[in-house]
């Protein structure tokens, strides 16, 4: 069966439409949906019923040689409101599946009579700075929507910027690994949000002027903005926009040269300091350092991060970049097994500063430490993000016990 309605949601005294198709569906070897044999002129009985399980109406049309029909229904003006059915059935044939139901809402509801616009000033947006967002509320039949109740959403959220061309490297937070014991759910959020309540001018236009302060770590920073205005009837509409906060006007892409390592290997890295449009950034110095990181049970059942192990580096990119010097390099040495943490810190001309975090497994005695009750699974995990032809691909294969065996 494929059935669908022409709008899905109606209002009481308004007609539905439905339209179906039937097939044939071949469950043996070789089958195929095909079409219903001697299906043309056969009857197919249609009945409604209201979200409550009454019956508003029934009747019968015949199926077409291609298998499909269709019905209309006037709903009555005082039909329920809520998820309706149309159970459907064709007479006549030994096939199974003879009968299908679809939902349809019936719902009582206003056509929007005025449409809300959100807009932001242009970026790029930078820490230090602000931003305007414009919202403007006007009437399909013309005019603004003056001395509106406005109601502004903020919500603010920690997230990654890969400037153009720079897909090689990463840039912004630490991304989520098989070795990240923690899962999203117990990790703390960084989502924030913000509320405020104000009135649209005369011509139905209000605007709220947003200034970026700094954070710790400094990372991007996402904006979803949202302006609800209501009018003298209590329709609500909302108008949304979005824009990247950064925290500097450089940041510092990180690549290793391998996703994982063995005990006694350096963690060899590349940087690369860039602008928001990918364009190195000259003449900038970059903090690198390398943590193990291990976790200890606190007072209170809490675990607490430690960073073992550490070593650091200093670079500065050249005042006269080109695609053959921009690449820096750093070599951590790594003396156990674990998760090690590599992170970056650029300082723009301002003084703002960029972090980028990005960390790798190092292969030791141990497996990494699993405090959770997830379950039990295999991960596989490759040397490299790219490769060329006639390269080998080293591949870890970390399982949740051992001694074992497996299949590759």
């Amino acid at each position: 069966w494929f059935v669908y309605s022409d709008r899905g949601m109606y209002k009481p005294s308004e007609e539905v439409r439905f339209k179906a198709w039937v097939r044939k569906d071949g469950h043996a070897k070789g089958g195929d949906i095909d079409g219903v044999p001697n299906i043309n002129g056969k009857t197919a009985r249609w009945t409604i019923h209201d979200p409550r399980g009454a019956e508003l109406g029934k009747g019968t049309t015949k199926v077409d040689e291609f298998g499909s029909f269709d019905l209309a229904f006037k709903l009555p003006n005082n039909a329920n409101l809520g998820s309706a059915r149309v159970d459907l059935a064709i007479e006549g044939t030994s096939l199974l599946g003879q009968s299908t139901s679809q939902y349809f809402e019936i719902q009582e509801f206003r056509r929007p009579e005025f449409e809300v616009t959100a807009r932001a000033s242009e970026g790029p947006h930078e820490v230090g700075k602000h931003a305007i967002v414009t919202l403007s509320a006007s009437y399909y039949s013309g005019g603004g929507l003056p001395d509106a109740p406005v109601e502004w959403s903020i919500e603010r959220s920690t997230v990654g910027f890969t400037p153009p061309n720079r897909g090689e490297f990463h840039f912004g937070p630490e991304p989520v690994s098989f070795w990240s014991w923690r899962s999203s759910s117990s990790r703390k959020s960084d989502v924030k949000t913000e509320t405020w309540s104000s009135k649209t001018n005369p011509q139905g236009v209000h605007r709220i002027r947003l200034d970026f302060d700094a954070l710790e770590p400094s990372y991007p920073m996402s904006l979803d903005i949202t302006g609800h205005v209501t009018d003298v009837n209590r329709q609500q509409w909302a108008g949304r926009t979005s824009m990247i906060v950064h925290p500097a006007s450089v940041s510092a892409g990180v690549k290793l040269a391998k996703s994982f390592l063995r005990a006694g290997e350096n963690i060899d890295t590349d940087i690369v300091v860039v602008d928001q449009d990918g364009k190195p950034a000259p003449g900038r110095h970059v903090t690198l350092k390398s943590a193990r990181i291990d976790w200890d049970q606190v007072k209170g059942g809490e675990y607490e991060e430690r960073e073992l192990d550490v070593a650091s580096c200093e670079v500065d990119s050249p005042t006269a970049p080109t695609p053959a010097n921009e690449r820096l390099h750093c070599a951590f040495p790594t003396k156990e097994g674990g998760t090690y943490r590599i992170t970056a810190i650029v300082t723009d001309a301002t003084g703002r500063k960029s972090q980028t975090v990005t960390s790798l497994y190092v292969m030791g005695t141990n497996r990494p430490k699993d405090r959770g009750l997830e379950k039990a699974k295999v991960n596989l995990v490759s040397d490299k993000k790219d490769y060329r032809p006639g390269d080998t691909a080293e591949v870890l294969v970390v399982a949740p016990f051992a001694p074992a065996e497996g299949v590759l």
